[in-house]
């Protein structure tokens, strides 16, 4: 694809409602912040839309669709971001090489690979939409709200010889149109119109052969292994969102991934033995932590760099400012551009794909009791109390640290085992409840004090390597030592309140366990 062929993003925030032939449009006259009434036309759409043979995408929430007729031609893809709101990515309708206009564009296959994993991307529906618009606009002619009245008619979507046809409403607000839009809602459901079941057309299109989400939870007390399904569904989920948000823009999200990799492969670590659950988890946890360490690079490096150049814009008295400046910048300048590589490399490779292919077949597993032991909620209990009590045992070892760099990898293994308890009691909330809500609030603070001295030793580490460098002159490595010797008071300061900090946060954890 040329450049200017390269796909644009905007966000949409549309609300739908179904309709009956016979039912009419309220008024849209007198909306708030409108001038006068909307201006009123019609337009013939007609989509192809695409997906894999078994609805991977649609399953995601995501819709694929080549457009024909309106202003907004071409390829559209569509991404959930949030309640009424998704992203949507729109590229021109070109042909490639061979003259084929068809073929969806390699941009838009790169982004949703991470939900396709490399299956085949086909059409599925075609749907033509006779579509009547009200265009409301403020008094500088600026767009509000669109209001459309749109008779549909799909072929192919759920295998059925006859077409399917029916009638909807769509309201779609402009940035400054939330108001205006909240007025039509309200005339609309006074008018008998209710919101509609289907996120898309597609989704209705294809109807009882698109995939149907989990059944909601019961009353009851879900057991064990049905705690950890829902957790990793969760945070598998977390992962697939975090990684369109690095196919469209390598800066984006990789804390998120990390952190969703993390508290799958933890959850894992903590419940795999007593649910009989060592031999299928045992590769997912090491894949887990493969991908979160190939990830996490980049924010590290991002993490780092802001740091120490906001440490040393603290310092007052720092000679050559500028030049100590440009050599952190140097020096990481050089790590990111490495990183970023490591990102586009590891989402790419097949064994990546393969890694979420297994996750996603180890929660079917779950669900349907192919894999693992039922226990009773009851005995998360037991796992709470073990992780309490190695984190105590880890924070007396720093006390008996012998200096400061074994003091120091103490209290990272404190870190450590402060978040396998966070994550073990955000897995048993559906049975602790506030219990855990509490406990986990209170480890926030333990967690960001020992963030922050890891953050601190990190630092020091990398001053440490660009003052070994020799291609700087002696004044820039003087102030590079001055900001190595902030970060070292800052690690000491730190390590004083650990204990404190952890029997705040021990006493919320026992109340659980207890």
């Amino acid at each position: 694809m040329s450049r200017a062929d390269a796909p644009t993003v905007l966000r949409e925030t549309e609300r739908k409602y179904d309709a009956t032939s016979e039912q009419s449009l309220p008024s849209l006259s007198g909306l708030p912040g409108a001038a006068g009434d909307p201006h009123v036309d019609s337009v013939q759409l007609s989509a192809l839309y695409y997906d894999t043979a078994d609805h991977r995408l649609l399953a995601a929430g995501i819709t694929l669709r080549r457009r024909e007729g309106g202003e907004d031609a071409g390829w559209h893809l569509k991404i959930p971001a949030g309640g009424d709101t998704r992203s949507e990515w729109h590229s021109p309708g070109a042909e490639d090489e061979t003259g084929n206009g068809d073929d969806v564009p390699e941009a838009l296959v790169h982004l949703v690979r991470g939900v396709t994993r490399g299956h085949p991307i086909v059409p599925i529906a075609l749907i033509t939409t006779d579509r009547q618009r009200h265009r409301v606009v403020d008094t500088e002619g600026a767009p509000l709200v669109e209001v459309v009245s749109d008779v549909v008619v799909s072929a192919g979507g759920s295998g059925a010889d006859e077409e399917l046809v029916w009638r909807e409403i769509e309201v779609e607000e402009a940035p400054d149109g939330h108001e205006t839009a909240d007025a039509i809602d309200a005339r609309l459901c006074e008018a008998g119109f209710v919101r509609s079941a289907f996120p898309s057309k597609l989704s209705r299109a294809v109807g009882a052969a698109a995939p149907t989400a989990d059944a909601a939870p019961g009353s009851g007390t879900p057991d064990a292994r049905e705690l950890l399904r829902r957790y990793v569904a969760d945070h598998a989920q977390s992962l697939s969102t975090a990684d369109l948000a690095l196919r469209a823009d390598p800066r984006a999200s990789v804390h998120a991934f990390r952190v969703a990799s993390r508290r799958v492969r933890s959850a894992l670590q903590t419940s795999a033995k007593r649910l009989d659950l060592e031999a299928a988890a045992g590769p997912l946890v090491d894949e887990l932590r493969w991908a979160g360490q190939k990830l996490g690079d980049a924010r590290d490096i991002e993490v780092q760099w802001k740091r120490l150049v906001d440490r040393l814009d603290d310092l007052d008295d720092v000679p050559d400012r500028e030049a100590v400046r440009a050599r952190i910048d140097e020096y990481f300048s050089s790590l990111e551009a490495t990183a970023r590589e490591q990102i586009a490399d590891t989402l790419d490779s097949a064994r990546y794909l393969e890694f979420r292919d297994a996750l996603d077949t180890f929660a079917a597993q779950l669900s349907t009791g192919v894999i693992g032991r039922t226990r009773p909620a009851k005995s998360v209990r037991k796992d709470l109390r073990r992780l309490t009590h190695s984190v105590d045992s880890r924070v007396r070892a720093v006390r008996r640290a012998s200096d400061r760099t074994e003091r120091d990898e103490r209290i990272h293994r404190v870190r450590k085992g402060a978040k396998k308890l966070r994550y073990a009691l955000e897995l048993s909330r559906p049975y602790t409840g506030k219990n855990a809500k509490r406990a986990v609030r209170k480890l926030t603070g333990l967690q960001d004090l020992l963030g922050e001295h890891q953050d601190s030793v990190v630092a020091a580490e990398h001053l440490r390597v660009m003052s070994d460098s020799q291609d700087h002159s002696t004044i820039v490595g003087f102030g590079l030592g001055m900001v190595y010797r902030r970060e070292l008071d800052l690690t000491d300061q730190l390590s004083s309140r650990v204990r404190s900090e952890w029997r705040t946060a021990r006493k919320a954890a026992r109340k659980i366990w207890r």
